[in-house]
């Protein structure tokens, strides 16, 4: 059986879509892609500092501090472009 939500689109409050009792906007959006993106740079900030100075992880080994630079830039790139497909 599958289970179906009612969507009701308002025209008081364009942008809003209710769910229920749950109210989902563009500011929920924006700010997950915000948060995304704040995690994303704070998490290469520690990579690459401990790639060249050996702080905060002790120098866990060049492999690991790419592949976490990787994965922090496709983050934060992939939260960029979500942020601009919802403007």
């Amino acid at each position: 059986m599958l289970l179906h939500l009612p969507t009701c689109l308002c025209e008081s409050r364009p942008g809003r879509v209710f769910l229920g009792n749950a109210e989902k906007g563009w500011s929920m959006e924006k700010w997950l892609c915000w948060g995304s993106l704040g995690v994303a740079g704070i998490l290469l900030l520690l990579f690459l500092l401990d790639m060249f100075l050996g702080i905060p992880f002790g120098g866990i080994g060049w492999m690991v501090n790419i592949i976490g630079v990787l994965a922090c830039g496709l983050t934060g790139y992939l939260a960029w472009e979500s942020f601009k497909e919802l403007r």
